[in-house]
């Protein structure tokens, strides 16, 4: 298996996709479209040249092993290289989702879900050079849906595009979102710690809700809370307490009983088979100015920063199926 390669034909070697999907709700003008594509054309191949020309100066260069990113240098085509391990991995994700191939199980709508956050769950905002990330040591218990044990809070990032046509992981019914919120859960019934969770290689270790983001004319009052905060968190390695109460169940769509789930993995490095995947039907949404400032993070440390080390894009393409079941808890 090839990871980090769709087995669609819409998917290129570049690590993503160069097909947009187009979605109707998204108001998207051809002149930005074609600005943005330059411009993250531009940035990649002056990321790849610094990077390179950095690596050829390594003194330990044999020895020294290139970190994943999103870059054509070590992008999702380049994982397999990178971790070896990975070639054997088969039930990977983001998938396609296409609604008339999925399987309705009464079940999961007779089983609601039930999430208890507290306000204090989300207390630290941190950029790790890949996204920006929250986290919180504030309690939580989610049960319910396709799972039969408690789950913790443990954190939340998110992933984008470059552009308003392409972001989201996961592609439902033909159509990619410009981004997609991930809220990440550990399951505190079988496993003391979230390490051991995550690298259970049982798809009850982790349960990962991906909630997918649409435009809107329209901030997230939400998400602003996040976003003001951003000025805080430029570089990799960036941190900042968030003092502001933000409320996890305010980031869920209001129908939280419509959902896709599947087994899968976590789409960053080093991908383990430990999740139990719920995409939620109904979308969040953010605006382009939004969006935008998503766009403004920096990928390195200050020290390194250049003019091209933006987070211009952070997904990975959508995987093989490889005869999984993808259920519904809809009709």
């Amino acid at each position: 298996m090839k990871t980090g390669i769709n087995d669609n034909n819409d998917v290129k070697q570049n690590g993503y996709d160069d097909k947009r999907h187009f979605n109707g709700e998204n108001e998207f003008h051809q002149q930005n479209y074609d600005q943005l594509k330059q411009k993250t054309n531009n940035s990649n191949e002056q990321e790849n040249k610094e990077q390179e020309q950095k690596h050829e100066r390594t003194p330990e260069r044999k020895s020294h092993k290139l970190e994943w990113g999103y870059s054509i240098l070590n992008g999702p085509t380049t994982w397999s290289k990178l971790y070896p391990e990975l070639k054997a991995k088969r039930f990977q994700s983001p998938i396609q989702i296409n609604t008339d191939q999925t399987t309705f199980d009464t079940e999961l709508k007779n089983q609601p879900f039930v999430f208890k956050y507290d306000d204090d769950c989300c207390q630290t905002l941190e950029n790790t050079g890949h996204s920006f990330q929250v986290s919180g040591k504030g309690n939580s218990c989610i049960t319910g849906g396709p799972v039969k044990d408690e789950y913790r809070f443990l954190q939340f990032h998110m992933h984008w595009g470059a552009n308003d046509l392409e972001g989201s992981e996961h592609v439902v019914n033909g159509s990619r979102y410009p981004a997609e919120l991930h809220i990440v859960n550990w399951n505190t019934t079988k496993y003391s710690v979230p390490k051991d969770a995550a690298g259970s290689e049982n798809f009850d270790g982790l349960m990962v809700l991906g909630v997918l983001v649409k435009i809107s004319f329209n901030d997230n009052p939400d998400m602003e809370k996040l976003l003001k905060l951003f000025s805080k968190i430029p570089y990799k390695g960036d941190k900042t307490n968030i003092d502001s109460t933000l409320s996890m169940n305010s980031l869920l769509p209001k129908d939280i009983s419509s959902y896709y789930t599947y087994n899968g993995s976590l789409t960053v490095p080093m991908c383990d088979e430990s999740v139990k995947w719920i995409v939620f039907k109904e979308k969040i949404f953010m605006s382009r100015r939004q969006l935008d400032q998503l766009r403004r993070l920096k990928h390195c440390c200050k020290s390194d920063a250049h003019d091209h080390s933006n987070i211009y894009l952070n997904y990975r393409p959508v995987m093989p199926l490889n005869n999984r079941t993808v259920y519904r808890s809809f009709p």
